[in-house]
Formats: structure tokens, C-alpha cells, sequence
């Protein structure tokens, strides 16, 4: 149950994918759960992360984000161990405030 959703290639319990042309990996050394965009976060995402003390990483919507499969207009919780929990589309922060409190917080 740790691992919902899907936008586009990407679904929930994916690896999280290496993007060839920016380090999105380097925020994992963290060990945190966290939140990558690849695009600017909506006003809802950001305000979501901030209410539940989640890391907002935002990463540009580039060419190697593409052909690794992220969709600017998605969002990704990732899991302290690399692996995506749950992929939904930005406009849907609500999905994230129900994960978060049904499988994180309970």
C-alpha cells in the first residue's frame, strides 16, 4: 500500500528515475521522504509540503526529464529509499494529504 498512482510512464513503486541532464538523485543521500516536480510545484503542492514538513524538490522540466518519463504537471512523493509512493497529477494535492495521513501518520 505504499505505492499508488501513475502519470504517464510513471507509476507508484517505480525506481525513481535518473535524469540524464540534472542530478535528481543527489537530495536522496537525505534519506527523507520528499517531494520532486519537475516544473514549478503548484501553490497547493507547496503549501502541502510545507503543512506535513516535506522536502519540495524542484527540478526543471527538461528534455532528460522527458525521456525518463516526468510530466511537469505531475508530482512525486519518493520514498526515503528511492522508490516513488505515489505519482498523481499537481491539481490533486488532496490524494497526497490522504496517503500521507492514512499510510505515514497512522
Amino acid at each position: 500500500m505504499l505505492s499508488q498512482g501513475h502519470v504517464g510512464d510513471l507509476r507508484g513503486g517505480d525506481r525513481l528515475p535518473w535524469v540524464e541532464d540534472q542530478d535528481n538523485f543527489a537530495t536522496l543521500s537525505s534519506l527523507d521522504w520528499q517531494i520532486h516536480t519537475y516544473g514549478v510545484a503548484s501553490p497547493e503542492i507547496t503549501e502541502t509540503a510545507k503543512r506535513f514538513g516535506l522536502s519540495l524538490v524542484e527540478l526543471s522540466d527538461s528534455e532528460g526529464a522527458e525521456e525518463a518519463g516526468f510530466e511537469a504537471d505531475a508530482f512525486y512523493l519518493v520514498r526515503p529509499d528511492g522508490y516513488i509512493a505515489l505519482v498523481e497529477r499537481q491539481d490533486n494535492s488532496a490524494a497526497l494529504s490522504e496517503f500521507w495521513t492514512q499510510h505515514v501518520l497512522a
